[in-house]
């Protein structure tokens, strides 16, 4: 939002310092299982998609990749392909020959990762520069 100059003033709140509440795990890989949120995922997947043409990963914490997700069922494959298929980049359900058994049935694509640990940094840098306020302080009700 504060991108697209659509709102003049953000303030984010915020309890304790993120190194405290973030792991490190490995990046979380951009995929979504609600319909419902495809307007979203979209927007989010070009956002990435522009992040790693114009910086490194090792700047931005978000990286691509690909991958495969094996199922005995070929509905929830298709529910996956209906869901993101053609948002992600070289979405395919894999042939007999590229799949491990014993699971009848495997799907392939290239999404992004994002590593909070250096994700969640970069991004309160990007909206630091743009104005956007963070504030330490609890918040028990948001009514």
């Amino acid at each position: 939002m504060k991108r697209k100059k659509l709102i003049n003033q953000i303030t984010i709140f915020h309890d304790r310092p993120f190194e405290e509440t973030c792991s490190a795990m490995p990046a979380g890989l951009f995929r979504f299982d609600n319909i419902s949120d495809r307007n979203d995922a979209r927007a989010t997947f070009e956002w990435y998609a522009e992040l790693c043409r114009q910086l490194p990963g090792s700047v931005t914490g978000v990286k691509l990749l690909s991958g495969h997700i094996q199922s005995d069922s070929k509905e929830a494959l298709e529910a996956q392909e209906k869901a993101y298929g053609d948002i992600v980049y070289n979405f395919c359900f894999m042939k007999d020959k590229e799949r491990l058994k014993p699971l009848r049935h495997a799907i392939h694509f290239s999404s992004f990762a994002a590593e909070g640990n250096q994700y969640v940094p970069f991004l309160k840098k990007q909206l630091l520069a743009r104005g956007v306020t963070f504030v330490k302080r609890k918040i028990n009700n948001v009514e």
